[in-house]
């Protein structure tokens, strides 16, 4: 056989054999690739019984489309001979991983055992809900791949949900005796919970190196599996054992219900092991101070909500793009993992039939090992995207499947092999493999490619850059600066990089890390390079619409920018956020107040789509809804910079001195918290205490945040201080005049004819 070509396959080795067929490894002479063959076995080739058996391990299988579970290719059949063309997998068996030989017996180390037993999981989970039962799941039939990936084989004696046929031969009960269920052992129906017995099975062993029930014979074996407890488990932690006995439970109602299931418990427990490392993203201070003019408000909520005279394109689908475990050797590629999926999440925005969760909230679950559906429920989202991505080198392996989260299926999953130079291709086909899953339109995919395309260096160096600015402080914003000017030295032609650039000088200015004027003067430069590269680069567009707003107070000019952001995404949550604060600027608050509400519906769990809410609210009088949404942001992001410090001022407002400096001590920004105490010792009448306190604040503060100076001198009244600390924070470009209109603290001083001068200076209306 060794040699010979059948079809187009040539036989270049045998790899196996069973009870229900002789596998080989084989070349494809077609599509040039290596692929496994699996042959039933001449002597019962003529038996109608077995040939539809064979028949129905195709179908079963073909049937499935999952990264841990090996592909069907084709079904071919020659000369009366049948067989299947399969995905060659290289590895190795779990079975020899385990080696259960006697007193040889070697186990894994428990984080790859639930590593391993996730794959498992997931693979059994998608062939479940095909309807697809696998009946024979043993550690032989688990392949390990180099990279860690599981696949699961031979599904062989695979049931397809409704078919009442008895694959049995007399004398003779289907699948692998030491794995069976008790029901498959009696020879009885069999349903998804028969192979959550097998994987308990599968375990027992990876856990323990021995099998749990064992015996000299079959049926020795057979009477053990159905009226004996399993061997007790030798040194392993009480909670492994509880999660294996649960599986190998004698009634399937008593068991897991779903494979799922089993691994969340595997999960939790592996995040309760003293010493285990647990995954926390710093969360990033953001700029909430934005202004705007009545022109554009109107415009751009008359964009959001306008009527038109033509047909809107529906939102039908909703879907969230959880970032992609980083399953390269050394873990050390995480920065890549986040960026590639942050990308997807960008493309898949584009589509105007999608809402798409932002990276904000997707990425909220990192790290937390939280169940897909409370996920969902969270997100308020239909769909998951989930993934992995291996990199060695130039190499990558991407592997992604799409949940229907209401079903609990998988609707679409691949895995994807290439290279960074092909990085963009491969980002393009899994959008579009996406899309198509949804059943939508995909818009814009050759656009996408042509402009996202970039050198793959430059693009590994923007991903860092993209990393170390969502760390933020001081020494990381450096290093984002300087992978953002070393992609930009590979490829100045990159836009998606200078924009990332001008986002960090920008961020930089805004927290006093560089001089103010020097910071947005670069920020300026490189936003609008990155559009001249690229006119239609949304992020670009919101981009200089914030610097027009913070920095230049060009409230139009503003609204222009951030207008095209919104025409090119319309369902940005972050762009409609923004346009709220533009509202609020006007003093026009329900209006601000309906579009945080529509930015918090795009976005639940954002937490300053929260905390705008609570902040218009405040300024809105609307106190009790200000206080409920401030403790949804903390809810979201305990550290969630002057929350408790806003909350601590409206007790100010309601006379609860007291209270308010409860919660001002609770702020865990020193510069937020240092503000409140003043506020808080002066409305307890500390007077003495309130001036030192002044005093500290100005000498440490004075030279980047006037405004609150103003602020405080305003609300004890004294109003010559209050103006010539505004005129400070003029000069000094200070982002707070943003917030200027409505400020509570500020209502002192609003009757005085130079806050009118002051407002027109700003180009504010009255």
């Amino acid at each position: 056989m060794i040699g010979k070509t059948i079809l187009h396959y040539k036989i270049l080795a045998k790899l196996g054999e069973g009870g229900m067929g002789v596998v080989y490894k084989a070349e494809d002479t077609r599509l040039k690739r290596l692929v496994a063959i699996k042959f039933l076995p001449r002597q019962i080739a003529a038996s109608d019984e077995e040939r539809e058996r064979f028949k129905i391990e195709a179908q079963a299988a073909a049937a499935l489309n999952h990264p841990n579970i090996a592909t069907i290719h084709a079904i071919e059949e020659i000369d009366g001979e049948m067989f299947i063309v399969m995905e060659f997998i290289e590895g190795k068996e779990l079975r020899k991983l385990v080696e259960t030989s006697g007193l040889a017996v070697t186990t894994l180390p428990i984080d790859e055992i639930i590593n391993i037993s996730t794959q498992i999981a997931e693979g059994l989970k998608a062939a479940h809900a095909k309807g697809v039962t696998h009946r024979d799941i043993k550690s032989s039939n688990i392949m390990v791949t180099e990279s860690g990936q599981v696949k699961i084989m031979d599904f062989g004696l695979a049931k397809l949900a409704g078919q009442k046929m008895r694959l049995t031969k007399t004398g003779i009960t289907v699948g692998t005796v030491a794995y069976m269920s008790p029901e498959q052992a009696q020879g009885i129906e069999v349903d998804h919970r028969s192979d959550i017995w097998s994987f308990g099975v599968v375990l027992y062993e990876m856990f323990t190196g021995q099998l749990p029930f064992r015996g000299g014979y079959e049926q020795a074996i057979i009477y053990s599996i159905l009226n004996e407890k399993p061997q007790p488990m030798a040194n392993v932690a009480p909670q492994v054992e509880q999660i294996v006995m649960k599986a190998l439970a004698k009634g399937p109602a008593e068991r897991y219900q779903t494979a799922d299931e089993l691994a969340h418990d595997l999960q939790a427990m592996d995040g309760e092991r003293p010493g285990k490392a647990k995954t926390v993203r710093k969360r990033a201070k953001l700029p909430y101070l934005i202004a705007a003019t009545m022109v554009a408000l109107m415009a751009v909520a008359f964009y959001i909500f306008r009527p038109t005279s033509e047909p809107a394109m529906e939102i039908v689908q909703t879907i969230a793009v959880l970032p992609f475990a980083d399953m390269s050797p050394n873990k050390d590629h995480e920065y890549f993992s986040d960026g590639l999926s942050e990308e997807l999440l960008n493309t898949l925005a584009k589509n105007r039939q999608l809402r798409v969760t932002s990276r904000t909230s997707a990425f909220s679950f990192k790290g937390t090992n939280t169940d897909i559906k409370t996920i969902a429920a969270k997100l308020n989202v239909k769909h998951i995207l989930e993934g992995s991505v291996r990199k060695a080198g130039n190499t990558l392996r991407i592997t992604a499947q799409l949940i229907d989260v209401e079903t609990d299926a998988h609707l679409w999953s691949e895995t994807y092999d290439g290279t960074l130079d092909n990085i963009f291709a491969l980002q393009d086909s899994i959008s579009h493999s996406v899309a198509e899953a949804l059943k939508i339109t995909f818009l814009g995919k050759e656009n996408a490619t042509q402009q996202r395309e970039t050198d793959p260096q430059a693009y590994n160096a923007y991903l860092l850059g993209k990393h170390f600015f969502d760390l933020r402080g001081k020494e990381n914003l450096e290093k984002a600066a300087g992978y953002f000017e070393q992609a930009l030295s590979i490829d100045p032609g990159y836009a998606p990089a200078w924009v990332g650039l001008s986002q960090t000088h920008g961020t930089q200015a805004g927290l006093a890390y560089v001089p103010v004027d020097e910071g947005y003067r670069k920020a300026r430069q490189e936003v609008e390079k990155a559009l001249e590269l690229d006119p239609d680069l949304a992020a670009a567009h919101s981009r200089l619409g914030w610097i027009k707003m913070v920095y230049d107070w060009d409230w139009s000019g503003a609204d222009e920018s951030y207008r095209r952001a919104l025409e090119l995404e319309p369902g940005n949550a972050g762009a409609i956020g923004g346009v709220a604060r533009l509202a609020a600027a006007l003093g026009r608050f329900e209006e601000a107040i309906t579009l945080n509400r529509r930015s918090i519906e795009l976005d639940p769990v954002r937490a300053i789509g929260y905390f705008t809410l609570g902040l218009d609210a405040w300024y809105a009088g609307l106190l009790d809804e200000s206080i409920a949404a401030y403790r949804k942001s903390l809810e979201l992001n305990p550290q969630y910079p002057s929350a408790h410090y806003r909350i601590g001022r409206i007790y100010l407002e309601r006379g609860k001195a007291d209270s308010a400096l409860a919660e001002m001590m609770k702020e865990t920004d020193s510069f937020w918290r240092a503000y409140g105490l003043l506020q808080a010792r002066y409305a307890q009448a500390r007077e003495q205490e309130a001036n030192t306190d002044l005093e500290n604040f100005i000498k440490e503060y004075q030279h980047d945040s006037a405004f609150q100076i103003a602020e405080f001198y305003a609300y004890r009244g004294e109003t010559d201080n209050a103006f010539e600390w505004l005129e400070r924070a003029y000069d000094q470009r200070d982002g707070g005049l943003a917030n200027i209109k409505g400020d509570p603290l500020l209502r002192n001083i609003e009757k005085d004819p130079r806050y009118a001068a002051f407002m027109k200076k700003m180009k504010l209306p009255l």
